[in-house]
């Protein structure tokens, strides 16, 4: 009989995935969450969680996420994204276009929604016109709710 080897690997890349998914989602349900304070009042919820549950979800995804990212960077594909970056022997960058591209995003992306650049913070404000949604909508219903009595 044939004893089972568990393969690192295999597991480092299931536990990333799901990581990324739960995180994904976590990121998804606290975008369109109301404020902290409000969703409490509301008893809010998505998907039958709370929005202190889906923050809770999120950390600790976050957390499974980036312990093994590093496993997977630094144990399994080290060498490989050492040859993403360049070649030993002549110092050169291996992907000089992809790397430009990336780090010039990086740096748009970065610096657009620190300087409330409107192509970058489009995304910030739908995130605040949703939160206002909400706010109108629960103030809204407490008036009428005040007037039935």
């Amino acid at each position: 009989m044939k004893r089972y080897r568990f393969r690192w690997r295999v597991f480092t890349s299931l536990a990333m995935f799901v990581g990324s998914l739960i995180v994904t989602l976590s990121g998804i349900a606290l975008y369109v969450a109301p404020h902290h304070r409000l969703a409490s009042l509301m008893d809010w919820k998505f998907l039958a969680i709370t929005r202190d549950q889906w923050w809770d979800l999120h950390l600790t995804s976050m957390i499974v996420f980036m312990v093994a990212f590093g496993f997977h960077l630094f144990k399994f594909n080290w060498k490989p994204f050492l040859h993403y970056l360049g070649r030993k022997t002549r110092g050169a960058v291996r992907h000089p276009v992809e790397m430009g591209l990336t780090l010039l995003l990086t740096l748009l992306l970065f610096v657009g929604t620190l300087r409330d650049w409107v192509v970058t913070n489009w995304v910030l404000d739908l995130y605040e016109d949703i939160r206002i949604a909400y706010s109108e909508d629960w103030q809204e219903k407490q008036l009428q709710s005040g007037e039935d009595q």
